[in-house]
């Protein structure tokens, strides 16, 4: 039993010691906020993925930087991007690291996107939704975006 124990410890501090390690940065503890930062945690542990993120509160928190960041732009309209995020985003040098995730509100309209380095204005890949919430309801979309963040950052580490 002692060995099985042993064993049982060896293979989750393994799994741990092994993990890409990524950050979240976000701004405020909005609903939006928490609550995407929740799901991005619950998918990672569904789809057993080898992944550990940190939360950073606004880029001076932040501090690994060679590790794959996640920005959560949340809050502002379609094409809106935070001021805080384009002022920090316009002083890195090598942006191949971040990954902007824009989160939108929009009435009832879902959708999806994904915009690779080349065509975003601020260099860097960004996913992008908008849902709407409905109790009980898992929306597909929340799922391909998680997805693509979870490829894009598994590809940063490759």
């Amino acid at each position: 039993m002692k060995r099985i124990l042993l064993i049982l410890i060896l293979i989750i501090a393994g799994a741990n010691l092994f993990a890409q390690n990524f950050s979240i940065v976000y701004f405020g503890r909005t609903e939006v906020n928490m609550e995407a930062t929740k799901y991005i945690g619950k998918q990672i542990k569904k789809s057993k993925l080898s992944l550990k993120p940190s939360y950073a509160a606004g880029f001076a928190k932040l501090k690994d930087t060679t590790n794959p960041v996640v920005i959560l732009n949340t809050g502002s309209s379609q094409g809106q991007v935070d001021s805080r995020i384009t002022t920090y985003l316009n002083t890195v040098a090598d942006k191949s690291n971040y990954i902007l995730v824009n989160l939108y509100s929009m009435g009832k309209q879902t959708f999806y996107e994904v915009i690779p380095a080349s065509d975003s204005l601020l260099g860097v890949d960004a996913v992008s939704a908008a849902s709407y919430y409905k109790e009980g309801r898992t929306d597909t979309m929340h799922k391909q975006w998680t997805a693509k963040l979870f490829e894009l950052i598994g590809d940063m580490a490759k």
